[in-house]
């Protein structure tokens, strides 16, 4: 082989090598690390619900030991894709009884996620129950014959963070209604499970909570 020939052969071999490196790269692109990306948006999906349920829990903890004045906090460390936190007053709800008329609102908490891979199904808490996309992940705290609620008088405010958030709610006060015939539930989109839940009870017990919402940097 002449040394030009070896020379030509070097150079397309260089060109095949880098052809196929190119290749590999286009594949990784296009196939490997949006899965990857999906994977980690899935499991961080996964995880917030677990910490919605775990904040529940925190918020009930805090009126079963009836000492208001208490707090309760939950983290929640955000993906690479950013996510807007909704918080505030939610659902209305108007008691009617002897001495007139009381206005409460339920606690809402909405995280509404910004995944560039994952289906972008909101997930929240309202008055004491957790729901996903719409669908009632878990029932909030009631009996046979009572029920309770988790409420607040803030309004309602909006967080966009990509950074861990920090949610702290503490317990103030507790109201109690023993005439619900005449309860009335405003249209929003948990009322009709909050009409089919409070339907089978015949005490409401209210407990105001305030909650703040701050990004962690």
């Amino acid at each position: 082989m002449s040394e030009h020939e070896a020379a030509v052969s070097e150079i397309v071999s260089f060109i095949l090598i880098t052809g196929l490196l190119t290749a590999c790269a286009c594949i990784s692109f296009a196939v490997v690390l949006p899965e990857m990306e999906k994977s980690m948006e899935a499991s961080h999906a996964e995880d917030t619900a677990g910490r919605f349920c775990a904040m529940k829990s925190g918020i009930d903890r805090l009126w079963i030991q009836e000492n208001p004045g208490l707090f309760s906090g939950q983290l929640f460390p955000l993906s690479s894709s950013a996510g807007t936190f909704t918080y505030g007053k939610g659902t209305k709800l108007i008691f009617n009884h002897s001495d007139g008329q009381k206005t409460v609102y339920l606690l809402s908490l909405t995280f509404e996620p910004s995944y560039l891979r994952c289906e972008n199904i909101p997930l929240s808490y309202e008055g004491g129950a957790v729901f996903l996309g719409g669908e009632n992940l878990l029932p909030a705290s009631a009996g046979r014959t009572d029920a309770v609620l988790i409420c607040t008088a803030q309004r309602r405010e909006n967080l966009l963070a990509n950074v861990p958030v920090a949610i702290c709610c503490q317990y103030l006060k507790k109201e109690t209604f023993t005439d619900i015939s005449h309860l009335q539930i405003a249209d929003a989109p948990n009322a009709e499970y909050w009409k089919r839940m409070l339907s089978e009870v015949s005490r409401i017990t209210v407990l105001e909570y305030t909650v703040s919402v701050e990004a962690v940097p």
